[in-house]
């Protein structure tokens, strides 16, 4: 005599199963979605070493440009006072002070 088991579920059971199932799918739409997060995120981050490497070399542009501004500056410093010396001495000149010497006639046979 063969008796046939017949497969009965409780409602605990049941709905032990159905939780079971619906932590594992969940937990796979969760690894799915951090899976993509990740590769957001890593696109960002090339995107953002991109952007740092263009802001490096500005910089590095933008020192070049202030060390040239420096020396402009520094060469017009030294051309205005060259200008004041210059209209000093004009000045002086002008008054019959400074290195100016009259022109007269060199003496002969003293």
């Amino acid at each position: 005599m063969v008796m046939a088991v017949e497969p009965q579920l409780s409602f605990g059971e049941l709905s032990q199963i159905v939780q079971t199932i619906a932590v594992i799918g969940g937990g796979g739409i969760i690894l799915v979605k951090m899976g993509r997060m990740m590769g957001m995120f890593e696109q960002i981050g090339t995107q953002q070493a991109e952007e740092i490497s263009e802001i490096k070399g500005e910089l590095k542009d933008l020192g070049k440009l202030l060390t040239t501004v420096a020396v402009q500056k520094n060469e017009i410093n030294n051309l205005r006072d060259q200008v004041v010396m210059m209209q000093r001495q004009m000045d002086d000149m002008r008054h019959g002070e400074g290195f100016v010497l009259p022109i007269s006639p060199k003496p002969t046979g003293v």
